[in-house]
C-alpha cells in the first residue's frame, strides 16, 4: 500500500510543489515507478481485462484521481463494461422512488467528478453502466449458515 498525494497539484505550498525531496516519497505514481515493481501496469491490465468492477470500502477520494479517470476511460471502451459501487451511507431511512434516484445519480456525479471528466459524450454514455448499491451486506456473511455435524 502506497499513502500519498494522486499529484504535485494537490500540495498547497508552492514552495514544496517541486521539490524532489518531498515529492519523491509522497506523490503515489513517483514512488510506484522508483518501486519498479510494475504495479500500476499491472492493475491497468487487470482493469483493462475486466468486464465488472466493484469498488467497495473506498472514499473516492482526491488522492486516487489517476484511478477514478482510468475507470471513467474504461467504462467509455465497452458497452459491456460495468462499475459497481458498494456505498454506504449508515442510515436505514426508506427512501422515495425519487430520492432512490436522486441519490444514484449524486453517488454517480460524484465518481465523475472526482474523475475529472469533462466530456459530455461519455458522461452520457457511461451513466447508466455504474451501478449504485447502497449499503451492501455483501462482507457481513449474515447469510452463512455453519451446519454442526453430529459427532
Amino acid at each position: 500500500m502506497i499513502l500519498g498525494l494522486d499529484n504535485k497539484d494537490q500540495i498547497m505550498n508552492e514552495k514544496l510543489k517541486n521539490n524532489p525531496r518531498l515529492t519523491n516519497y509522497i506523490i503515489k505514481s513517483t514512488v510506484n515507478k522508483a518501486l519498479g515493481e510494475r504495479k500500476t501496469e499491472i492493475a491497468k491490465d487487470i482493469i483493462d481485462k475486466s468486464r465488472y468492477i466493484c469498488l467497495f470500502g473506498l472514499s473516492i477520494g482526491d488522492t486516487d484521481a489517476l484511478w477514478w479517470s482510468y475507470i471513467i476511460q474504461w467504462l467509455s471502451k465497452s458497452t459491456e463494461n460495468r462499475l459497481v459501487l458498494f456505498v454506504n451511507e449508515n442510515t436505514m431511512v426508506q427512501l422515495s422512488g425519487q430520492e432512490k434516484i436522486r441519490f444514484r445519480d449524486a453517488k454517480r456525479s460524484n465518481m465523475l467528478n472526482r474523475s475529472k471528466c469533462t466530456d459530455e459524450k461519455i458522461m452520457e454514455t457511461i451513466q447508466d453502466k455504474i451501478i449504485v448499491v447502497p449499503n451492501s451486506k455483501i462482507f457481513t456473511f449474515e447469510n452463512i449458515v455453519v451446519e454442526k455435524e453430529n459427532v
